[in-house]
This record gives C-alpha cells, structure tokens and sequence, in this order.
C-alpha cells in the first residue's frame, strides 16, 4: 500500500534512524528529507562514545573541506604535565579540546591523561595553529613548552575523516605506577650516533614502541642488551 499524499517524498524518522544506536524507539513519524539530512548532520557531529574499549572516549566527525581547500596540515605533538593535573583541570581540557576541534573542523587522535596529551592533529594551517594557541592559553604552565611540529601542504585525502579523544591512564603504556614523578630525558643522538652506541656492549636499547610493532622489525642487535618491555595500546 502506498504512502499518504501528505507524506509523498517523505522519509519514516525511525527506519532512518534505525543504525544510530543511542536514539530511543519512536513512534512511526514522517519528516521531510531535508529535516532528516539536517538531524544527520547534527547528530555525525556530536561527541559520541567510541565503544567499550574506550568507554570514555569520544568521536566526532569531520565536515567535507570547501572546493577552495587545496590542501591540509598535520600537527603533531605531546606533552607532559608536571604535576599532573587534577580531576577538575582535566575535565576543563577534554571539553575545551572537543569544542575547538569541532569549531576549527580538525580531525586526528588526541590521547588525553592526567600527565598530559599525545596528538595527531590534521586541519587547515590557520586553524590548527589557533588550536595551539587556544591550548597554551588554557595552561601555560603546562604548554608554553610545547613544540608543535607542522607538515604542510599535503593533499586533502590526508586528513582525518574523524577526530577521537581517548581519556587514558597513561599517554604511553608502562603497566607501572602512573603517579610516580617523572625526571629529565637523556641527550638526543642523531641517527648516525645512535647506531655508533648499538655497537657499544655497555648501552642498552628499551624499544617502546607498541609489542606488535617491535616484534615486526627491529634494530639488529650489534652489541647493546635489546630489551622489549611488551608496550602495548591502552
């Protein structure tokens, strides 16, 4: 049986809505098709939990770039807080990095923990540049520091299609004690130094990339004690 004349050209609310999972059951309504591209786009960019695995995690979608954008930027970056932030601190950060993210439309992964951020960032150069401002002005102590690193001028099927914020207890694995104090790093080698102390059978190399990464490839082991602690995604 066909539609009512008064709802030629109109979509039911439900059936179109059916794959979203946190829509309630409805009543069988009809909307117009404009109404539902326009409850769509709304609901692809709000914040929405991103699965069990990260339960507090969030995504939100990215909207398609203007037919003037030639290109995009990447930002990389990460950055420790000593001490490490409070409770409080910490949900002010996670709600102003939603709410730049969706206004500037960067997509990427933002790993966010009481001792601070990991971030992959992708966007327009001038709004990931005002999302590194915006960043420093939440917390200077924190992130007058930093050191953003751009890649410029790459093509626009580089960029992120989403961007997700996943709260974690640490910024990188360890399975150890998350609130104990962090010290100094050690002194950058360039490449050709590094492979200079791989000889050496006094230095040992910790390889902290992700196990399944390591158990990939590896630096041959040429004289300094390899040891992989099994870091994994968390």
């Amino acid at each position: 049986m066909g539609l009512p004349e008064n709802c030629k050209n109109k979509i039911p609310f439900f059936s179109s809505l059916r794959t979203i999972p946190f829509v309630p059951s409805v009543p069988v309504s009809f909307i117009s098709h404009n109404a539902l591209i326009a409850i769509r786009t709304t609901l692809s960019q709000m914040a929405m939990p991103i699965g069990n695995y990260f339960s507090k995690g969030t995504v939100q979608k990215i909207a398609a770039y203007s037919p003037t954008t030639s290109s995009i930027s990447i930002c990389l970056f990460y950055q420790y807080a000593t001490p490490p932030m409070g409770t409080s601190q910490l949900s002010s950060l996670n709600k102003m990095l939603q709410e730049i993210t969706l206004s500037e439309n960067i997509g990427g992964r933002i790993r966010i923990a009481a001792e601070g951020l990991n971030c992959t960032l992708s966007g327009k150069p001038e709004s990931l540049q005002k999302f590194s401002k915006t960043l420093v002005a939440f917390s200077p102590s924190i992130f007058a520091s930093t050191h953003f690193k751009y890649i410029d001028d790459l093509p626009l099927d580089r960029a992120f299609k989403d961007l997700k914020i996943l709260p974690v207890k640490e910024l990188v694995f360890y399975a150890g004690d998350t609130t104990a104090i962090s010290i100094e790093g050690g002194v950058h080698l360039e490449p050709k130094d590094f492979h200079e102390k791989l000889k050496s059978k006094n230095a040992v190399v910790i390889d902290v990339r992700n196990h399944y990464e390591a158990d990939i490839g590896r630096f041959d082991k040429q004289g300094a004690t390899y040891i992989d602690p099994m870091m994994r995604k968390r």
